[in-house]
């Protein structure tokens, strides 16, 4: 085999890639992963408010629920994208990344959620701030709500539009406000990292179109390595 083959144009020998696809060479976090295979990216939409999503409005700001139109959508999904990676202070748990704030996380202070530094977490050890169990929605088993890792009486919900970590309560009302509905960038219910409509569990040459096969071999153009 071609062992200088570099699929996905990172510099990195398919053979030695970590993350196949994605660029070895970014790593946010500098924790060893690639950000390409460092969690799903995944928005979070309110169960009884349709078009509403969990968004950021910068750093340190408070995180609200606002409606997103199908145009606001198309535009920029950034500040409602966040990559879900294991837990900062539970890897059992979950933590999410502002997509496009990299090094930023979802984080309760004082109860309330806020895009917050993992230098600031790390240096308060306040990984558990960031932290939150991803259990079935409290009002839909189908769907997901999230418990907090340090105060686990308290799950994140919305209240006039803005979020905060609260007890529990076994009414209806708490329960679809604590319930959401997660959507990723995935075709046709799968998930497609270099987004060629082909599943990447079919795929049969990552980080390229496997739809193009110019010679007709069966061989995607991407991985042709004898071409004609």
């Amino acid at each position: 085999s071609d062992v200088t083959l570099d699929v996905d144009g990172d510099g990195v020998p398919d053979g030695c890639d970590i993350c196949e696809g994605s660029d070895d060479t970014v790593d946010s976090d500098s924790n060893g992963i690639p950000d390409g295979c460092e969690g799903n990216v995944q928005s979070f939409e309110s169960i009884n408010l349709t078009d509403y999503y969990i968004t950021h409005q910068g750093i340190e700001n408070q995180v609200q629920l606002i409606e997103q139109t199908d145009e606001a959508l198309a535009a920029n999904r950034e500040p409602i994208s966040f990559r879900v990676v294991p837990g900062l202070g539970d890897p059992n748990g979950v933590s999410f990344e502002s997509i496009d704030n990299p090094g930023h996380y979802l984080a309760h202070f004082a109860y309330v959620l806020r895009l917050r530094s993992i230098d600031d977490l790390t240096a308060g050890g306040l990984e558990e701030d960031a932290t939150f169990l991803q259990v079935p929605g409290l009002a839909d088993p189908t769907l997901v709500s999230f418990q907090s890792k340090n105060f686990p009486e308290r799950y994140i919900r919305h209240e006039d539009f803005e979020f905060l970590i609260v007890p529990f309560s076994d009414t209806d009302i708490y329960k679809n406000d604590a319930t959401f509905i997660p959507s990723g960038f995935e075709s046709n219910n799968c998930a497609d990292e270099d987004n060629d409509g082909i599943c990447d569990s079919e795929d049969v040459c990552p980080g390229s179109d496997d739809t193009l096969d110019v010679d007709g071999d069966g061989v995607p153009d991407g991985c042709d390595i004898c071409e004609g």
